[in-house]
């Protein structure tokens, strides 16, 4: 049973995965008895914070496994040599020798011990043979019962002599969590420390980046905890509030020493509440929009992100619009261009789609399913150009093309949304700094923008 300091939270995929590692470490003997091939190691690859560590040392705790640490028999921030390879080797295999049950066998930052050889000078050089060769002979030492599990966040900086089967046989990649996981992660934490809450899990897991960890949604979970105990310490029960300004800071990063008067926070909500719109008439998840009173990134509104997977054609057409639903709502509203230029990253994730469709999906009307994506990455190699210039000259229009199509539908959506109910969810965003879905769309159906008919001209 994995104890509090390493449980594996919502990761049904990886679970699975170490599953025959589990029934191999819990029964080894018996794959010994009738010499069954078993695996001698399998690397842990992903970003910082996605459970790698967490992973090796549940898999530990369900089967009652030791665990030896190379790096816990090193000097921390000295350079390896030689020497230590085996000084440190012959201490693990020792302690192997002691222990009666399977063992774990760690290396956290294997990139670091197990770099690429290729352009290493030759004393690094030899260090990273020498591990190879130590590698090699603890396997040759406990042919049963061992596993090796390299951890790493960088697997293209690794050899490739680990990487084949006999050393690794397999690769685990981890990555963040999905709306489900960021969920279920919620849910095991708040029912740890704080049983009684008043936070809508769903809404707020779906308010989170898709970067966010594990241990990310823990300290939100734990510092919102705490503000709720500075209210009242005999009862603390976080709300939403308290959930919610951590996940916004997230997003917008810490407030900076930065005043915005009334007016200027009026103008940032209209900007906001124009993405807002689109969004909610289109049927884009939109989750939040805000308006910080200080800071440099001063406003956002947060959609849910959706899977790659699950997205079609008219998602993306969808997400270009939604982009230019603040640049057309400062337009409509500021007749005379007298608003804050904040829409560059708008116009840069708005061509950046465009671009996709056209360049990756083959949605060109000149040119439809051609990948000018492969050409200029396949066709010639990286050394000479790909596309004739008559393919980027045609390729280009079809940019310009659909960027202005959705551009003029987002045009035609607020003008007939109107300036006077622009800034009528702006002020409600402005009274009330940030505002959650719910409220969002009684807002717009108390203003008959929802539900969206084309002929709304009300």
């Amino acid at each position: 049973m994995a104890t509090q300091k390493h449980e594996l939270i919502a990761v049904p995929s990886i679970l699975e995965r170490l599953s025959p590692y589990a029934a191999y470490m819990k029964d080894y003997q018996t794959f010994e008895e009738k010499k069954i091939p078993v695996p001698r190691g399998v690397l842990f690859s992903g970003p910082r914070g996605t459970g790698k560590s967490t992973a090796a040392y549940y898999l530990a705790n369900l089967v009652g496994a030791e665990t030896v640490s190379i790096y816990d028999k090193h000097e921390k921030d000295k350079k390896w040599t030689k020497n230590d390879i085996d000084v440190i080797f012959n201490q693990v295999c020792a302690d192997i020798k002691q222990k009666k049950k399977s063992k774990i066998l760690l290396v956290e930052d294997f990139e670091t011990l197990g770099k690429n050889r290729a352009n290493l000078p030759m004393e690094e050089a030899e260090v990273v043979t020498e591990f190879t060769l130590r590698l090699d002979g603890v396997h040759g030492e406990f042919p049963y019962g061992l596993l090796v599990i390299g951890i790493t966040t960088s697997p293209g900086q690794i050899d490739p002599a680990f990487l084949r089967a006999g050393r690794f046989d397999e690769t685990i990649e981890f990555g963040y969590p999905n709306l489900t996981g960021r969920t279920a992660v919620m849910n095991h934490y708040l029912h740890r420390y704080a049983p009684d809450h008043e936070i809508p899990v769903d809404s707020l897991a779906a308010l989170m980046k898709e970067e966010t960890t594990a241990a990310d949604i823990e300290g939100i979970i734990r510092n919102s905890i705490f503000r709720a105990a500075a209210r009242n310490p005999a009862q603390p029960v976080p709300t939403a509030h308290d959930a919610i300004e951590l996940i916004i800071a997230d997003h917008l990063g810490s407030a900076k020493p930065l005043s915005l008067t009334p007016e200027e926070r009026l103008k940032i909500a209209v900007h906001e509440a124009g993405h807002a719109i689109v969004g909610m008439v289109l049927d884009i998840p939109v989750q939040l929009v805000c308006v910080r009173a200080s800071g440099y990134t001063r406003g956002a509104t947060i959609p849910i992100s959706v899977s790659n997977i699950a997205l079609t054609y008219q998602d993306l057409r969808n997400k270009i619009a939604f982009c230019y639903g603040g640049k057309v709502a400062d337009e409509l509203v500021h007749d005379n261009g007298s608003y804050p230029l904040g829409h560059a990253s708008d116009l840069t994730e708005a061509t950046l789609t465009a671009q996709r469709l056209v360049d990756e999906l083959g949605f060109s009307q000149k040119f439809s399913n051609i990948s000018f994506l492969a050409l200029r990455q396949y066709r010639h190699g990286p050394s000479t150009p790909a596309l004739s210039q008559h393919c980027i000259e045609e390729s280009e229009p079809e940019l310009h093309r659909i960027l202005w199509q959705e551009y003029g539908r987002t045009q035609d959506i607020l003008k007939k949304v109107k300036k006077e109910r622009v800034m009528a969810v702006a002020e409600l965003i402005v009274s009330k700094e940030y505002v959650v879905r719910g409220e969002l769309r009684s807002r717009l159906e108390e203003l008959k923008i929802l539900p969206w008919e084309n002929k709304n001209e009300g």
